[in-house]
């Protein structure tokens, strides 16, 4: 008689330390989850435009801008751009090359394979832009 009263105490002790062990490890887990974790903060959206120049009607609008055109930007809105249709940054332009209906003085200001000439176009006081 004393062979299954053996076993059940090996079975109930093992019983009791799975129980002893599932009851804590739940308990120790709960804790370490939700214990000193704040909420998640979110980080703030990244600027996905390039920044705009300033909105003009004609070049006068530019002067205090060395190196910048009024012509049409990328949503057809009149602005000071630089040379290579970006927005100056600090004030600056980084090329001094002229793209297209961009003001210029020579031909040399303007990009390879474009002259700078006057064109038959009547809403901008200074004429002389870079063309084909």
């Amino acid at each position: 008689m004393q062979k299954p009263l053996k076993q059940f105490t090996k079975c109930s002790s093992l019983t009791t330390f799975f129980i002893v062990f599932v009851i804590t490890f739940s308990l120790s887990s709960t804790a370490l989850t939700t214990f000193g974790i704040g909420k998640p903060q979110s980080n703030p959206p990244l600027a996905t435009t390039a920044p705009k120049g300033r909105e003009c009607s004609s070049n006068a609008d530019c002067l205090g801008i060395a190196e910048t055109s009024c012509v049409k930007d990328f949503d057809y809105q009149l602005r000071c751009l630089c040379g290579d249709y970006l927005a100056p940054q600090n004030g600056l332009c980084k090329t001094r090359v002229k793209g297209l209906h961009h003001q210029c003085r020579l031909s040399e200001d303007c990009e390879d394979n474009m002259i700078c000439r006057e064109q038959n176009n009547t809403k901008f006081t200074e004429q002389i832009r870079c063309a084909h």
